[in-house]
């Protein structure tokens, strides 16, 4: 089968992208399926729901793109055992989404920003700092251009105004939440 390198994992907003989660657990060391998903299930699945079925079909995915290669079966154990690792491309997208901010969607914020915060914290301690404050920037910047855009409220009932104030509401929340949860969280982190 040949395999697709795309170099990224597309994103629509307000998309997930599961595929870090196993990438991030490869590029900390090269691994089984079968530990990489113990390994998830001890310490994301809580955050993330992936079942089994799913964590290997995105493992095959991140395969076909090129992120992540197995060894070839090893000898003696189970059919389908291969090491998995990820490939240059695989470890320098993960580099870069682990910099990187999440996008101002509730959902998308809560699984990716932890997400990135909890790999962070495992390869760059030093890093975690850096990373809450863009991401803090990357909000209070969102909830400035929906204020920006919001008009002067008409006579009526205006869906787009009330959609704007919703908004805006959920990104005053998502920094207050960064201010009081997990802010004091990382000052208390050893860098």
């Amino acid at each position: 089968m040949e395999k697709k390198a795309i170099g990224s994992i597309s994103r629509h907003f307000g998309d997930l992208r599961p595929e870090f989660v196993p990438l991030g657990f490869l590029v900390e060391e090269p691994i089984h399926g079968y530990e990489l998903y113990r390994r998830f299930g001890e310490t994301l699945a809580g955050l993330w729901r992936i079942s089994e079925s799913q964590m290997y079909a995105t493992l095959k995915r991140l395969e076909d793109h090129g992120l992540v290669e197995g060894s070839a079966p090893e000898k003696g154990s189970a059919a389908s055992r291969r090491l998995l690792s990820p490939t240059a491309t695989g470890r320098s997208l993960f580099d870069t989404w682990l910099a990187e901010p999440s996008v101002c969607n509730p959902k998308v914020l809560r699984l990716e920003f932890l997400t990135r915060l909890f790999f962070a914290r495992r390869s760059a301690p030093g890093s975690v700092a850096g990373l809450y404050e863009a991401q803090r920037a990357v909000i209070v910047h969102a909830l400035e251009r929906h204020i920006a855009n919001r008009g002067t409220p008409g006579p009526g009932f205006d869906v787009f105004d009330l959609a704007l104030a919703f908004s805006e509401s959920q990104l005053r929340s998502a920094i207050e939440w960064m201010d009081t949860s997990v802010g004091p969280l990382i000052e208390r982190s050893p860098a």
